[in-house]
């Protein structure tokens, strides 16, 4: 991957994430988030899938986890999204394990 593209698409999705963030303010719950944000990337026209299984393998087993990652962009960036104060370490690791299970 290309780290120049990968840091130009990220900042791309921050921007589209502070707009949700300006248009509704801070307190939405989680569920009505992903709708707002899935629909400011489909005007940015990136391309994203939701709701995505995320398969584990552990040496040479493929393992069911429960792992659903929230929004994939580009099949490149994964987005956990959040609606809570304080952010935990147990809120970042979660998308470093989704990397580690999808290899």
């Amino acid at each position: 991957m290309n780290e120049a593209l990968d840091n130009e698409l990220t900042y791309r999705i921050t921007g589209l994430a502070i707009q949700v963030h300006k248009h509704l303010g801070p307190g939405l719950l989680k569920k009505g988030l992903p709708y707002s944000l899935r629909h400011e990337l489909a005007q940015a026209e990136l391309p994203f899938e939701s709701q995505v299984p995320v398969p584990g393998l552990y040496r040479d087993t493929a393992l069911d986890c429960g792992c659903i990652a929230d929004i994939i962009v580009e099949k490149r960036v994964i987005l956990e999204l959040k609606s809570v104060e304080p952010i935990l370490s147990l809120h970042e690791v979660q998308p470093l394990t989704y990397l580690r299970l999808a290899g």
